[in-house]
């Protein structure tokens, strides 16, 4: 695969970074927010992914200084387009 270098798997060391990041950081919330985008143009998300934005939506509803809303914003992404009502 391109951009693979070793045996790891590269993604799994971005969602192990983001979910041990420091918080107050505004990256945290832009990766919920880019998470909710991905759902909404490809119509899926990998399990590691919908986990992922669901634990910085919870962070984001626990303290908004931790995690700033626009995870909210992706996770209501998520539901409408991965788990429409």
């Amino acid at each position: 695969m391109v951009g693979r270098r070793g045996g790891g798997n590269p993604d799994r060391l971005v969602f192990q970074g983001i979910l041990r990041g420091a918080g107050s950081s505004p990256l945290l919330g832009l990766a919920g927010l880019c998470l909710g985008h991905t759902a909404r143009r490809f119509g899926r998300l990998g399990d590691e992914s919908l986990a992922l934005v669901r634990a910085l939506a919870a962070r984001a509803e626990a303290d908004p200084a931790d995690v700033d809303g626009r995870a909210l914003d992706g996770y209501d992404d998520v539901r409408s387009f991965l788990f429409p009502r």
